[in-house]
């Protein structure tokens, strides 16, 4: 079979162990056209995925709402789930819910999610929808413009920079939007996204916790605020970070602060504050 087979309640359904190489790509498209269907539509649509390499969790599934935001990823994990021999279904879920609906807000408590069960997708599909919208409010692009790698600053200069880089970037189609976007596309979707997030970390953890849903590869904060200064070499700040923190991945910001703080009173470097 090396295209989406269509099974009951207008469900589209491919079994990656019967595929060939070569028809990876157009079972997959099939997959995302039923998905965008299900949408169109007007439900939710879901996939559940049937890994039998798994022993623990051998089934995963997960809603979405406007698929189409989130193509191209998609797309890639799709693919590499195939390729592994995975069956995967598309289905309509559920009646997709109105945002003046009081069950949407409701919906949106990731209380009720069960932390301790595998997901496909990390996000139900109020949450995503909702998010989506905010995207297109905050930014003024729609949520679809957005690349994979995202780039956020505060300043000016990285603005300029980023247009002057990239003069056929898509920008907010209205004036005076909270946190403007730009975005530079590529035909291969390995684009970048540049947001002005403005004043304040309430509105990078706004802008940040909505383009989640858009499962990113690469987030990046740019500025100076900090850093060191022009008469100071990398290779310090390189050391001092060796030294502090050999093998560790996530680390508490206060205690890391104020151990760098101490290397530095020890070594005698000049350091200011960023705020």
């Amino acid at each position: 079979m090396s295209r989406g087979e269509m099974v009951s309640d207008g469900a589209v359904q491919v079994d990656g162990a019967d595929l060939r190489p070569g028809d990876i790509d157009d079972a997959v498209g099939d997959l995302l056209d039923a998905l965008d269907a299900v949408d169109a539509d007007g439900w939710y649509p879901a996939i559940d995925v049937v890994r039998p390499w798994s022993v623990h969790n051998p089934r995963i599934t997960g809603e979405f709402a406007r698929p189409g935001a989130i193509r191209r990823y998609l797309h890639r994990e799709l693919s590499a789930l195939l390729r592994a021999g995975a069956q995967v279904r598309v289905r309509p879920a559920r009646r997709s819910v109105a945002f003046n609906d009081p069950d949407f807000f409701a919906a949106l408590d990731e209380d009720r999610f069960d932390l301790r069960a595998k997901k496909l997708f990390l996000f139900s599909p109020e949450r995503m929808a909702l998010s989506l919208d905010r995207l297109s409010h905050y930014c003024g692009t729609p949520a679809e413009a957005f690349e994979r790698h995202l780039l956020f600053t505060n300043y000016t200069m990285h603005i300029d920079a980023f247009r002057e880089r990239f003069p056929d970037a898509q920008g907010p189609a209205r004036d005076g939007v909270q946190m403007p976007a730009w975005h530079h596309h590529t035909p291969a979707g390995d684009g970048v996204s540049l947001v002005n997030i403005g004043v304040g970390p309430t509105n990078a953890k706004t802008v940040t916790d909505h383009l989640a849903v858009l499962r990113p590869d690469t987030m990046i904060m740019i500025g100076h605020c900090g850093g060191l200064r022009n008469h100071q070499h990398l290779e310090i700040g390189s050391k001092l970070l060796v030294e502090l923190l050999p093998g560790r991945v996530l680390v508490n910001r206060i205690w890391r602060n104020r151990n760098l703080n101490k290397r530095r009173d020890i070594a005698a470097l000049r350091r200011r504050f960023g705020y």
